[in-house]
């Protein structure tokens, strides 16, 4: 049976990202030991599905696009910087959401909703953020408090949500390719 490595996402508009990858240059200065994610493949996480049988794909656009759709288009807010699993040992950097935050956690809410329902596990807590940088795998994480803190307040960006995308994910050895499987409107008002 074939299978797609997926995941349910906000993609960003063009503008954000052309806006984002002009702030890059932030992130290369870092070290050689970095990788930049490359700005159209900027997104917002909601749910990692990991490999679905692709019959399962429209059953799964289905609930979601259910779940979600009675909520209004919003504004989210691309603010300050951090590092997973923290500042001074970052595997990886990330900027964070300000404005919008709560109905994004609710987004979160509604999709986790559907896909528990076809049998997915929930995910824990969510965090919402955008990454921007890994450390390459063969290296030591990094102390990105070097950066300083003007950056951790820092309003990068705001932008429209009036959709979800159920994405695809195919592996190389360049990094991860996202293609936008199915768009998933949010029609409240």
């Amino acid at each position: 049976m074939a299978t797609i490595r997926s995941f349910i996402a906000i993609n960003l508009p063009a503008p954000a990202k052309r806006s984002l990858a002009a702030a890059s240059v932030l992130w290369s200065g870092l070290d050689s030991k970095v990788k930049l994610v490359q700005p159209n493949q900027f997104h917002l996480t909601l749910a990692f599905l990991g490999s679905v049988a692709k019959i399962e794909l429209p059953k799964i656009a289905e609930a979601t696009a259910k779940e979600i759709a009675d909520l209004p288009p919003f504004s989210v807010e691309i603010t300050g910087f951090g590092g997973f699993p923290n500042l001074h040992r970052a595997r990886v950097v990330w900027l964070g959401v300000g404005a919008g935050e709560p109905i994004l956690q609710q987004l979160y809410q509604r999709v986790w909703t559907a896909l528990t329902q076809l049998g997915f596990r929930t995910a824990e807590e969510y965090h919402p953020h955008l990454t921007v940088a890994r450390i390459k795998r063969d290296q030591d994480p990094l102390d990105i408090t070097k950066l300083g803190s003007d950056l951790q307040t820092k309003k990068w960006l705001q932008f429209p949500v009036t959709e979800v995308s159920l994405m695809q994910s195919d592996l190389s050895r360049k990094g991860a390719i996202y293609t936008e499987l199915l768009a998933l409107p949010l029609s409240g008002k």
